[in-house]
């Protein structure tokens, strides 16, 4: 978390307000920067990803749990001319294990299929990052896939190309 928000600061965003870890507060941190705000939450929710799960009642109704599965980091960036807003999921695995690797993958799947409905309305974006510790393969098209895997070293070139920031 603390490494993507320098990554921010260094490309321009201006943080506004910042919370605690485990605080009151779903938002860590706020930025903005130009037109846009960004929000960023760390083992949290946005409240719409909270009230679109499509898998909490199915979990609850066998009394496995009815919390719902939080990612360790999402950005939420909201533009004041836009009706709709862009989500990124990262989850971090601090390995270069195959295993852990697409373990990573597959969650993120899971969340995707999870909170389906958010981006197939209103035209929200919603993409994911797994960021492995090495041994991940650079790839050089962004923006055509809904999850992309980077390095803990690349993950400043991936954020800035991914998010256009």
């Amino acid at each position: 978390m603390f490494k993507t928000m320098e990554i921010l600061n260094e490309n321009g965003w201006h943080e506004n307000k910042i919370g605690l870890i485990g605080g009151s507060s779903r938002v860590v941190s706020e930025f903005s920067k130009n037109n846009s705000t960004l929000s960023l939450y760390y083992q949290g929710l946005p409240q719409l990803f909270s009230s679109s799960s499509r898998y909490k009642d199915i979990m609850g109704s066998y009394g496995l749990s009815n919390k719902l599965r939080r990612p360790d980091i999402i950005i939420e960036i909201r533009n004041a001319n836009v009706t709709s807003k862009k989500y990124y999921i990262l989850e971090v695995k601090r390995s270069q294990k195959r295993e852990y690797l697409v373990d990573g993958v597959y969650k993120l799947l899971g969340y995707f299929k999870d909170y389906e409905s958010i981006y197939l309305k209103d035209g929200n974006v919603l993409r994911g990052i797994l960021v492995g510790w090495s041994g991940i393969k650079k790839q050089n098209t962004f923006k055509e896939q809904e999850i992309y895997m980077s390095g803990w070293l690349e993950l400043k070139e991936t954020i800035h190309d991914l998010m256009d920031i």
